[in-house]
């Protein structure tokens, strides 16, 4: 292999490599682009829901929940106030 040959295949390789490069750079720009409309959507997305809850506080009347374990003690303290109501009701 001579050096003529051996410049013109680097000349090929390197015509090959620009091309490449500049269709990655017009992908990423893309994809820069796709990612930057999905992030709007997602922070409008993120501001409706905000919106919702606080609709929803609004005409519940800010009623809250707590955790499963603290409603379920509440539950229990509901129901023995109602036994002992029944049965004082009973003896009365």
């Amino acid at each position: 292999m001579n050096l003529s040959s051996q410049l013109s295949g680097l000349e090929e390789k390197l015509t090959r490599l620009a091309r490449k490069f500049e269709q990655l750079k017009t992908q990423n720009e893309q994809l820069r682009l796709e990612l930057a409309a999905r992030d709007k959507k997602i922070e409008n997305l993120r501001l409706n829901l905000q919106e919702v809850q606080e609709s929803l506080e609004k005409k519940s009347g800010a009623i809250s929940v707590g955790k499963p374990e603290e409603l379920a003690e509440q539950l229990e303290r509901y129901i023995q106030q109602v036994d002992a109501c029944m049965e004082w009701l009973q003896n009365a």
